[in-house]
């Protein structure tokens, strides 16, 4: 069938040229029509009320139609046969069709709406950006770009942090190596803590309060350099994605050289 080659599709396609809709409902409203054709290989204005409602449910449960989708079907249908050929006057399918309108977010969200949307969000850094924009009303854009320094530069171009804020991005943003609830035990000669190695075993461990020290020194960067994190497949989280390139790349461990085990 091609395009208006059916004299009803032809005068629908004028018909809704008279209405008051935008140009790209106009296009959508004649190519429903037209599918709906297509689908029974006949006119579409011979069809029966039986046939448009096996119709929407083949949309809905077979071609899985979005509510969207739905409603320029639904709307389409109805100005084809009611106002168009002036049939189904009396069909109740237009009408037995429900489409359940989007469920939308209030203008404004309670404390507990916003918490518990914040407590969903699984990642940190995500999770971080968001109490940011939350906060401080940066736009995304905005909020991407803020560097350290603009949350202790007074006379930084982005907004001064609530207190609450400024703690819950220092927390992830200033982490330091260890945190203070993996210090077990401290007194001026030792210091006991708790860490995980990179299998996630737990160890204890006790140092000397210099050792301690220098061990959280190493941490820390020279001036001028950025600290270097890994994505992707190089991530933390994707430990099987490398182990798989290795695979593929037939890759292992060089054995130790004898002479160097043999000095």
């Amino acid at each position: 069938m091609t395009k208006h080659s059916v004299p009803s599709i032809a005068t629908f396609a004028a018909f809704v040229q008279l209405k008051d809709y935008r140009l790209p409902t106009k296009k959508e409203y004649v190519r429903y029509v037209r599918r709906l054709g297509d689908h029974y290989q006949c006119d579409p204005a011979t069809l029966a009320e039986d046939q448009v409602r096996a119709y929407y449910l083949e949309l809905r449960q077979i071609r899985k139609f979005g509510a969207s989708a739905m409603r320029v079907a639904k709307c389409a249908f109805r100005c084809f046969f009611r106002e168009h050929l002036k049939l189904g006057l009396t069909w109740t399918v237009f009408e037995d069709l429900r489409i359940a309108p989007p469920q939308t977010l209030p203008l404004v969200l309670a404390r507990e709406q916003v918490a518990a949307l914040l407590q969903a969000v699984q990642q940190p850094r995500y999770r971080t950006l968001l109490g940011l924009i939350y906060h401080t009303g940066l736009r995304v854009g905005e909020a991407v770009r803020v560097e350290l320094r603009d949350l202790r530069d007074s006379h930084s171009e982005h907004p001064r942090l609530h207190e609450a804020a400024l703690k819950y991005l220092a927390a992830y943003l200033c982490r330091p190596p260890l945190h203070e609830s993996q210090i077990e035990h401290w007194d001026p000669k030792s210091v006991t803590f708790r860490y995980r190695d990179n299998g996630g075993t737990l160890h204890r461990d006790t140092v000397t309060g210099s050792e301690f020290v220098r061990r959280c020194l190493q941490h820390v960067l020279p001036k001028g350099f950025q600290r270097v994190r890994h994505y992707g497949w190089r991530g933390a989280a994707a430990k099987a994605k490398w182990e798989r390139i290795l695979a593929l790349l037939d890759w292992r461990v060089p054995a130790p050289q004898l002479s160097a085990l043999n000095p």
